[in-house]
């Protein structure tokens, strides 16, 4: 008996749903063209782009999203400090190479540890 039950159950719970979606439906088709216009879709956006900018940005972000321009401009600026340190008071090439590819190895770290990993 309440098998038989609850298959009936089942089957007005579907006939009610298929009248909500057929009338929702119908409301949608009565109110006509759509006035808003959609947005385009991630995919979209991205064949938009000149192929330039999705060369430099692949995902459709920055590089340096997680830094303020203030932020990007200090380490640039204290990289550039440093490598013409060593350049003008280091004589020995193979110092001045080693210390240049140590400046640029360590900068990412370097800049993780002092500013962190937040978002601004």
């Amino acid at each position: 008996m309440s098998k038989e039950r609850a298959r009936r159950r089942a089957e007005r719970d579907a006939a009610d749903a298929s009248t909500e979606t057929r009338d929702r439906a119908e409301a949608t088709l009565a109110a006509g063209p759509s006035r808003h216009k959609t947005s385009p879709t991630a995919r979209q956006r991205q064949a938009n782009r000149s192929w330039w900018e999705r060369w430099r940005h692949p995902h459709g972000r920055r590089r340096f999203s997680r830094r303020t321009r203030t932020q990007r401009a200090t380490v640039v600026f204290a990289v550039v400090a440093v490598l013409a340190l060593v350049w003008l008071v280091v004589d020995d090439w193979g110092v001045r190479i080693a210390l240049s590819m140590l400046a640029f190895i360590a900068t990412p770290a370097l800049v993780t540890m002092v500013l962190g990993r937040s978002h601004r």
